[in-house]
């Protein structure tokens, strides 16, 4: 599941900025400040994989979000029903906080939780959903 986003989110941002195929032009003065920013963070997070460190990034409306948990459900998961709470092997708690019914079985599979517009979202491994979490513990 560890992926690497880094060109993705250059293109979401060069899609989301305004670009009006003028000679590459954006009407979004804060576009180039942006963009600078985001070939820094992409040099930071090359030299953090260069010392063996695993970066994933995911663009979020055209900006970045770092703030990515990586673990396992622990023990069986079943899908979820409303107001499913999600116990990770890494210890934290999460759970369901937007409606949805969704069955699928599977033991100790890996989920991903990411920020998105200020809200958290967890993919789970199988499952072509995401639903919104909020962590308990």
């Amino acid at each position: 599941m560890k992926r690497l986003l880094l060109v993705f989110c250059l293109l979401s941002m060069i899609a989301l900025s305004g670009c009006n195929g003028s000679g590459g032009q954006s009407s979004d003065t804060n576009f180039l400040e942006r963009f600078r920013d985001a070939m820094n963070q992409i040099s930071q997070n090359n030299a953090q994989m260069s010392q063996g460190q695993q970066i994933q990034v995911i663009p979020v409306g055209g900006m970045v979000s770092q703030q990515v948990i990586e673990s396992q459900i622990d023990g069986d998961f079943k899908g979820w029903d409303g107001e499913t709470i999600f116990k990770l092997t890494n210890g934290q708690i999460w759970q369901q906080s937007s409606y949805a019914y969704m069955y699928h079985y599977a033991y100790g599979p890996e989920v991903t939780i990411y920020e998105a517009n200020g809200r958290f979202k967890m993919k789970v491994e199988g499952v072509e959903d995401t639903i919104e979490v909020v962590r308990i513990r």
